[in-house]
């Protein structure tokens, strides 16, 4: 096993440990009350509405909105952890065998398990940072992860059949 695959390797299980114990944590401990809020949030709306409260109705939809863009990333930063997790390694167990120089896997390597780690901090960012910051940490790991995706892929199109490091 060569160097870049022991980084996937290791990430990859780092992260997905990660990911789990997150997804955990947060179906044990925050799940239940998040939606609880919103289903709250949406019946006092609905009552507002009913009662011809429209302030009311207004304040309560704001609170559902909010409390739906903290639900949706939360839930995404355990999904896109543990998918990515998988990814890496996934990609670690054929990566020696990329048309690519070491030194050009390892960079790659890097990449993914930058960007694996990025995306889903950087949403959960968003909730708990507030402003551009976790937007720009999200992005910025998307990118990596694409970027690191189509060295893969390029090193996948020169793959000659029995040349395996």
């Amino acid at each position: 096993m060569n160097g870049s695959q022991k980084i996937l390797l290791k990430a990859g299980f780092v992260l997905a440990i990660v990911g789990m114990s997150y997804g955990f944590w947060y179906a044990v401990a925050d799940e239940h009350p998040t939606l609880e809020r919103m289903g709250v949030a949406l019946a006092s709306a609905f009552a507002g509405v009913a009662d011809g409260d429209m302030q009311a109705a207004h304040d309560s939809l704001e609170t559902y909105g909010a409390t739906r863009f903290e639900y949706v990333r939360e839930v995404h930063a355990h999904g896109h952890v543990v998918a990515l997790s998988t990814l890496l390694v996934l990609l670690g167990l054929f990566f020696s065998q990329l048309a690519l120089r070491e030194r050009t896997r390892q960079v790659l390597a890097w990449m993914l398990v930058i960007g694996s780690a990025a995306l889903p901090l950087g949403a959960l960012l968003e909730i708990w940072a507030g402003g551009a910051l976790g937007t720009i940490v999200a992005a910025v790991g998307a990118f990596a992860v694409i970027a690191g995706m189509a060295g893969v892929a390029f090193g996948l199109l020169y793959v000659q059949p029995g040349t395996a490091d």
